[in-house]
């Protein structure tokens, strides 16, 4: 089943630089999904008072939130879980199953539903997460199946971006209308940045949303090579009848 783009709004709720100056950025990342069914916050940022201060600015309301997905362990993008949970624990969360039984307990204490992943999962018809991916550092992405190709949202795609792509052909062999989220391209090269941007363009890129640890460097990049390049920051609404 495939989701009415008209009906996806995505709202960046942390980030490193604020779209809107009454916000506050930070490092870290989360964004919030609408129209896909449930409401989907992905990702948590790194301090709880920082996204909850936001998510009131921009009138969203913790308890309308159905699903939690975390992409990875780093405190930059959970560390906002708990203040969430304290506002709304009739959530599912959804993590990397590699996650320590730690943070799974504490979860379950919260009253939340806990779901690790360990494969390609669907969460609602629509959307789903992918399999683990990366040695150190393992990470999930979340793709959004639309009537105009895929949304990927990554974290901050510590195992590359290619590889998460390589997971997401297990949900759905679409094109990739907008890769949104981190990047993790702040070390590389020019060369090598303009080179992912070509893959990208193959694979049927047309909206990038570079954000957290994508580099100004990616944002250029990726700026210049995209007609249909999106800016980000914290307060950034995307609806995708617009693009």
């Amino acid at each position: 089943m495939k989701i009415m783009s008209s009906k996806i709004l995505l709202t960046i709720l942390y980030d490193n630089i604020a779209a809107e100056n009454d916000l506050q950025a930070g490092w870290g990342f989360s964004c919030l999904v609408e129209g896909a069914g449930e409401t989907i916050l992905f990702d948590t940022g790194a301090r709880g008072e920082v996204l909850l201060s936001n998510m009131k600015k921009l009138g969203i309301s913790p308890r309308d939130i159905d699903i939690v997905v975390l992409s990875h362990f780093h405190g930059d993008h959970t560390g906002g879980i708990d203040a969430l949970l304290e506002e709304n624990h009739e959530v599912s969360v959804y993590f990397p199953s590699s996650f320590s039984r730690g943070f799974l307990e504490r979860i379950l204490a919260s009253g939340a539903g806990v779901v690790p992943v360990s494969s390609c999962l669907k969460i609602m018809p629509g959307v789903s997460v992918t399999t683990e991916t990366g040695d150190m550092t393992r990470e999930i992405a979340m793709v959004i199946e639309t009537d105009r190709g895929l949304i990927v949202m990554t974290g901050c795609a510590h195992p590359g971006v290619k590889s998460i792509l390589e997971k997401v052909e297990c949900i759905s062999p679409d094109k990739l209308l907008m890769l949104i989220g981190g990047l993790h391209l702040e070390a590389r090269s020019r060369f090598e940045i303009e080179l992912l941007a070509s893959t990208l363009a193959k694979k049927g890129l047309s909206h990038p949303a570079p954000c957290h640890c994508s580099g100004d460097l990616s944002k250029e990049v990726f700026r210049n090579q995209f007609p249909g390049y999106i800016e980000t920051g914290v307060g950034r609404k995307i609806r995708l009848k617009d693009i």
